[in-house]
């Protein structure tokens, strides 16, 4: 229904992408989302990065609306569709508005919100997160994390201004960085050091150890830790040589609201158990940098050499496997498992799930290798389907039973691997045939697939005459053996006897009641020598399937085994690459103190050489007047002779 035009004053303005109800994906009246929703995608040519590219065509770049067409010389290009596409001209200020407001409103309504920032290297994607200083022509930027802080503390004040009496707001940040499969707490002094161990929490999901969020006293103290992060991430990339372009960095803000409860509501209870007088929401806005994105352009062989040999490019690599898994999922309930990787298992709990995903694509005009693989990424990210929920206390409380559910039946399986059982295909019967021997039920199967296929022949054998009965019942435990045979080689097809015939049949009962047929004694002494060789060829099989199951469980061990002593062999390389790291700052600062201390003594020789050479200088200079005061003596003393001369001369 329309609105008048007081009530459109009032009304707050919608998204860009917004949809006919003015949220994304479809919102209920207070800000949930209804329906699944797909990751929005905003690519910036980015010219914050003002590094020139020599001998590559710099018009590579066309922008059409919400289209980005990419040609160059060599004919590798394409097009492709975004949520939002800015160019060159516009200003980082103008896509931190079309990106912040959403994470801001979503946080504050209680969805976790994610933002992942990609691009290849050099195409200013560490300018736009970090910000840039003004030179030249280039105005300041801030950068978009500390746009984000700001705009979240606005956010909450306008909040705690225009909610309910009595509502509370607590703030956590934590800032980690992911280099070869290290995760270092930029936090934290000395991260260099780090490596630290993901665990699974039930009620929080995948959490890094000993890296504890950081509670924050206002918005100058979020914005003051965000720099004393950036700064140990420079430092890690001057001193310790660490190679940003392949590392990536998260910074989450965790938001939790206390809203209290009316007095009826807080009491209304017919279990009478006492109720909580506030209701609690919690939410994350995680900034995620990811690697360069010109490692996903390179070819199959570069890809096997990443995963084979050190883990430097395996944060992208293995994101970029799961977006496309992901993707191709679509709205399938469909479980899509993750790597090994520390950034995947700290990304896949948000992307894909419970989180509203914006992401966040430079370009950079010269690069189009790199600008292909960027696009292609940001295309599968933009098929990615999302689950966000509004975090209250009942959502949080069963997603946490689910994940306990989870890590129960993952710890099951782990056991199941370390003993060397397989791990069922279909949910256990948790029955008493569950737990009897593998080779018993195999044999009860086969036993039970004979039956069913013998019940024709059978009766066929009782209409036919009698004297021929004896031959009949010959050769009926052989074809219904070899049928029975054939089909249990189809069920068990890792037995390596084929053809073999199974277990006889039992006769089917007579119809209507009717007497069992007796073989004669000839019959009955080849039917039990056909029992016997069947038995025994059983036997064989179930033995032979026995002695492949124990190969294999131990061949599980030793791949077990040597996957450990791989860990561990990569382990004392760390910390061998550490120690030598230490001796060689051990070293360097040895010989520094040394040169100082030569350079003192150079210097102190100096100044004692300048003060001789001074002295000397003064000693001469008295030297020279001693000498000329010697003179004047003389001189003084010829006068006076002469005058005394004079005088005598003039007496006489």
């Amino acid at each position: 229904p329309k609105v008048g035009r007081s009530n459109r004053c009032r009304t707050r303005r919608r998204p860009a992408w917004a949809g006919p109800s003015g949220a994304a994906g479809g919102m209920s009246a207070d800000g949930a989302p209804v329906v699944p929703e797909p990751c929005r995608v905003l690519v910036y040519q980015n010219q914050l990065d003002r590094a020139q590219l020599q001998g590559t065509s710099r018009d590579d770049i066309y922008i059409v609306g919400s289209k980005v067409l990419l040609s160059n010389a060599k004919g590798a290009g394409g097009e492709w569709s975004f949520d939002g596409v800015f160019g060159k001209n516009t200003l980082p200020i103008t896509v931190a508005r079309a990106a912040v407001p959403a994470a801001v409103d979503a946080v504050l309504t209680g969805l976790n919100h994610l933002l992942l920032v990609l691009g290849a290297s050099g195409s200013g994607k560490a300018e736009l997160l970090e910000g840039t200083s003004p030179s030249g022509s280039g105005n300041e930027w801030e950068g978009l994390a500390e746009n984000l802080i700001k705009a979240l503390y606005a956010g909450v004040r306008n909040t705690l201004d225009q909610g309910v009496k009595g509502t509370s707001c607590r703030l956590q940040l934590q800032f980690l960085h992911i280099v070869e499969e290290r995760v270092q707490d930029l936090l934290e002094p000395d991260c260099h050091s780090h490596d630290l161990e993901l665990v699974e929490d039930e009620e929080a999901g995948t959490l890094v150890r000993d890296a504890e969020p950081e509670a924050l006293k206002g918005e100058a103290h979020a914005v003051g830790l965000y720099r004393q992060g950036i700064q140990s991430l420079r430092s890690l990339a001057r001193y310790h040589e660490v190679d940003i372009d392949a590392a990536c960095s998260i910074l989450t803000l965790t938001l939790t609201q206390l809203h209290p409860l009316s007095t009826a509501a807080a009491s209304a209870n017919p279990s009478g158990i006492s109720s909580p007088a506030f209701a609690s929401r919690r939410a994350s806005v995680s900034i995620v940098s990811l690697p360069g994105t010109e490692r996903l352009q390179r070819g199959q062989q570069h890809a096997m050499q990443v995963m084979e040999g050190p883990f430097k490019a395996r944060s992208i690599t293995q994101f970029a496997d799961l977006v496309g898994a992901l993707a191709r999922r679509g709205p399938r309930p469909q479980h899509v498992t993750c790597g090994s990787g520390k950034l995947v298992q700290l990304v896949h709990q948000r992307l894909g799930g419970n989180a509203r995903v914006v992401a966040l694509a430079t370009l950079k005009a010269g690069q189009p290798a790199e600008s292909v693989a960027t696009l292609k990424c940001a295309a599968e990210l933009r098929r990615v389907l999302q689950y966000p929920l509004v975090n209250s206390e009942c959502a949080r409380g069963l997603l946490a039973l689910r994940r306990s559910e989870l890590l129960a039946l993952r710890e099951d399986v782990q056991a199941m691997q370390l003993r060397g059982v397989p791990p069922p295909a279909q949910p256990i019967d948790p029955s008493a045939d569950a737990l009897r021997p593998k080779a018993v039920l195999r044999a009860e199967s086969v036993r039970d697939e004979a039956r069913r296929a013998a019940p024709a022949e059978s009766v066929a054998a009782q209409e036919a005459p009698a004297e021929g009965s004896g031959k009949e019942s010959e050769r009926q435990p052989a074809g219904s053996g070899g049928e029975a045979a054939g089909e249990g080689s189809a069920e068990d097809a890792t037995q390596p006897v084929s053809g073999t015939p199974a277990p006889p049949t039992l006769p089917a009962p007579p119809a209507h009641g009717g007497a069992w047929p007796t073989p004669d004694g000839a019959a009955a002494a080849a039917t039990s020598a056909k029992a016997g060789d069947d038995r025994l060829a059983q036997s064989e099989r179930v033995g032979q399937q026995l002695t492949v199951e124990l190969l294999q469980a131990r061949l599980k061990e030793q791949r077990v085994a040597a996957r450990q002593e791989k860990d561990h062999l990569y382990a004392q390389i760390r910390a061998l690459g550490e120690q030598v790291g230490h001796l060689h700052r051990e070293k360097l600062q040895e010989q520094s103190e040394k040169l100082r201390a030569a350079k003192a003594l150079v210097e102190l020789e100096v100044d004692g050489q300048s003060l001789v050479d001074a002295k000397e200088a003064e000693a001469a200079e008295l030297e020279a007047r001693l000498d000329q005061a010697r003179a004047q003596k003389d001189a003084a003393e010829a006068e006076t002779r002469r005058a005394r001369a004079e005088l005598e001369a003039s007496k006489a």
